[in-house]
């Protein structure tokens, strides 16, 4: 199926900038893409039909896809201080348009293979504590999940290597999901919040076939 005009999920650091204004560049995560549209979390609210100037990596190794395109619409996530951002693309040089349809093409041809380490949106409440410290719950938001780990985003400063106990819930249909993780990485904050990435280090098969169950339900849409 080619599915290059559906979105599909993407997990890139993106920068923007509103069109005119001299701003500097606000970097942020794209969370979905296709050839016609950009989904991305930022903690900026945005009307509809602002102009942005955008430019991810689809990939670590490749150049810079350029577009401008229109705010369609935004709406806020779980945490106060997150809005999930759907901009319309309406201007795209050649380039840059046949390297985005290639990387959509390949990737709608390989995600059936390798979904289990596709990482897809997902955002929820997400409690969490330390393993040292299982008193002490904190709530965070979660931005996406694959079947090995998670990014999620935190008023609180977590360390590397750091092991948390997780619990969150998938959708009312997949149900909840409780694992213990390490913290392999952690970005610069975005605004009020800390981006920390985590690996899955005991996780039940269960609750692991619950996020894969998950993961294809979305890569069907």
């Amino acid at each position: 199926m080619d599915k290059t005009g559906t979105r599909l999920p993407l997990s890139c650091e993106l920068t923007y900038k509103i069109v005119d204004w001299l701003n500097p560049p606000v970097a942020v995560f794209a969370q979905e893409i296709s050839c016609r549209e950009i989904v991305f979390i930022t903690t900026a609210p945005l009307a509809a039909g602002t102009k942005l100037d955008l430019s991810l990596l689809v990939t670590s190794d490749s150049d810079p896809v350029n577009v401008r395109g229109t705010v369609f619409s935004q709406e806020q996530i779980a945490s106060k201080f997150l809005f999930r951002t759907t901009v319309r693309i309406e201007n795209i040089d050649e380039q840059c348009n046949q390297h985005l349809f290639q990387f959509l093409k390949k990737a709608s041809k390989n995600i059936k293979i390798k979904r289990e380490f596709v990482r897809c949106p997902l955002v929820t409440q997400v409690r969490w504590s330390e393993e040292r410290a299982p008193e002490c719950v904190f709530s965070a938001t979660s931005g996406d999940i694959s079947a090995g780990g998670m990014k999620i985003f935190t008023e609180r400063n977590i360390s590397l290597q750091a092991t948390l106990r997780v619990s969150f819930e998938l959708t009312p249909v997949h149900g909840s999901v409780q694992v213990e993780g390490a913290v392999v990485w952690e970005q610069k904050r975005m605004g009020a919040l800390y981006i920390v990435g985590g690996r899955f280090v005991r996780i039940r098969p269960y609750y692991r076939g619950m996020i894969v169950s998950y993961i294809n339900s979305k890569l069907r849409q």
